[in-house]
């Protein structure tokens, strides 16, 4: 049967889902595990302890140290931008290190791209950051999201040539 995970990000959908709904969808075999994108530390703690075997990734960087501590993943919007960050976070984690400075380098990256684009944030300002990345000039994003400003992407491309000193 197809492994079922529960994406549990409630502010998009405007449902938040009490700790006895995920206990109740272990009685499915097929039910893997739930990928958590609240940020909320604590509930993350507190779904991971209730679902003992079960995958408990995360999907905000807040709780990337938890989930490398119980041995589980994480679905990170950042991971598409902070890539070798967040891959050295792994792999301090699977060579026995402490990964907190790896999650410090991350934090230094993320400051240094939040420094330069002014705070901007949304999906055309990820799409463009993620073009430039990729040695590409435009980005376009399908409606009901705006268009990246021009007068912005002078400070997306500041914000890649800061995240490329960190790589």
């Amino acid at each position: 049967s197809t492994p079922i995970r529960y994406y549990h990000i409630p502010h998009v959908t405007g449902v938040p889902v009490a700790l006895s709904v995920f206990k109740a969808l272990t009685q499915y075999p097929n039910f893997v595990g739930v990928t958590d994108s609240n940020g909320d530390q604590a509930e993350f703690e507190a779904i991971t302890a209730a679902l003992p075997g079960l995958n408990v990734a995360t999907g905000t960087d807040n709780n990337l140290e938890a989930t490398l501590r119980n041995g589980n993943g994480c679905i990170l919007a950042s991971g598409n931008f902070y890539t070798k960050q967040v891959a050295a976070a792994f792999q301090a984690h699977r060579a026995g290190q402490d990964v907190k400075p790896a999650l410090q380098r991350l934090a230094e990256a993320q400051a240094a791209v939040h420094a330069a684009t002014g705070g901007l944030n949304g999906e055309a300002v990820n799409k463009y950051t993620l073009a430039l990345m990729l040695g590409r000039r435009d980005a376009f994003v399908r409606p009901p999201s705006a268009p990246l400003a021009d007068e912005h992407k002078p400070k997306i491309e500041a914000a890649v040539a800061a995240l490329r000193a960190y790589a």
